[in-house]
């Protein structure tokens, strides 16, 4: 082994004699004989990675294990890439512009030679602005006549009060033109208000007026009935009832707005048919609530509305005070209906029910 060692270090010393490399030959020897004095260590143990190796060279220009770094720092160093603190500037940079940042002022100007003269430029005729049409006027007519009158006629003038056009009418004697306004609205329990006015002469009137209530007359037939139901009068007429029957020395009867619609229904049919029999025929009694044990009713015609008029008439008939007085009756309904449109031959305009029951 020894021989073949020294016959491979005796060749490469004098190949590197023959290059003129003699420097390197110098070095050479001395790593020979440094390897020659450490023959026993294994030529395949790495001297890099091993802590524990160590060289007993000569020469001052091999580095001493103690100053060689970790492999693996040396792998670390190598992937890191240091930027100088300060790095010297780029030799005329180019400038770098943004689209959305830039302005028109910082872009240079590129002339034409269009651009150049500007009265070479054809000038293109600008379309004058449109105008709006004026916007025509809604009118809103009213009557400027002082002294007309449809009862003599005259020349009526209207003028509207947006714009001041006007126009004449001539309006013959006797013709009124009225419109019809509802200044108050009736209701079930109160009359309505309707008020005219002449577009010729302005002349007015206003005149009451009811709602219209519809009657079964059987047979698939109907009325209507105009007029409305005087709640007030009707609760007085239940507070002398009771008064009465306390003077005679009997339970008061108690309030029932079942009792009340009854009264209603009653007081309404017997203003278009007075009796105690219903407009379709049957009797006053299919009226009632059903199932009731006892049952009774007092009705009255005119006697213009006043609740102690009708109950003296009442009291003073055997029959009616009968209803008043019985002791069996626990519940009473009272009305009253004033029919707007009735007719002068019938009973009058104001129609009284009292509805007496037991259930």
């Amino acid at each position: 082994m020894k021989k073949c060692h020294l016959l491979i270090s005796a060749s490469l010393v004098l190949l590197l004699t023959l290059t003129g490399c003699q420097n390197e030959t110098e070095r050479f020897s001395s790593l020979l004989s440094a390897s020659l004095s450490h023959s026993e260590m294994p030529v395949s143990t790495p001297a890099l990675t091993s802590s524990t190796s160590s060289t007993s060279s000569t020469s001052s220009e091999y580095p001493k294990p103690t100053d060689i770094q970790d492999s693996q720092e040396e792998i670390q160093s190598s992937e890191t890439i240091e930027v100088p603190k300060n790095p010297e500037p780029m030799q005329n940079p180019e400038p770098i512009s943004s689209s959305v940042k830039s302005s028109r002022s910082e872009i240079p100007q590129i002339k034409t030679a269009s651009q150049s003269s500007p009265s070479s430029i054809p000038q293109i005729p600008q379309k004058p602005p449109e105008t709006t049409p004026p916007e025509q006027c809604v009118h809103e007519y009213i009557l400027k006549s002082d002294k007309l009158s449809c009862e003599t006629g005259g020349i009526a003038v209207y003028v509207c009060k947006k714009c001041g056009e006007s126009y004449t009418k001539e309006i013959p004697a006797g013709t009124h033109d009225y419109a019809e306004t509802i200044t108050l609205k009736a209701t079930d329990y109160s009359q309505g208000v309707k008020t005219y006015i002449c577009k010729n002469c302005q002349n007015t009137y206003t005149e009451k007026y009811s709602l219209g209530h519809v009657i079964n007359l059987g047979n698939g037939k109907t009325a209507v009935v105009y007029g409305y139901w005087d709640i007030e009068t009707a609760n007085e007429v239940f507070k002398l009832v009771n008064e009465y029957r306390k003077q005679n020395s009997l339970c008061e009867l108690k309030p029932s707005e079942k009792m009340n619609e009854t009264a209603r229904l009653r007081a309404l049919e017997c203003a278009y048919f007075y009796s105690h029999t219903r407009p379709n025929g049957s009797r006053c009694f299919t009226a009632f609530p059903k199932n009731y044990a006892l049952a009774g009713e007092n009705v009255g015609a005119g006697f213009k509305g006043n609740a102690q008029k009708v109950m003296n008439a009442w009291i003073n008939s055997p029959l009616h005070n009968d209803n008043l007085l019985n002791p069996e009756f626990l519940y009473l309904g009272t009305s009253l209906f004033i029919m707007t449109d009735y007719d002068a031959q019938m009973h009058g305009e104001t129609y009284f029910s009292q509805e007496f029951i037991r259930f």
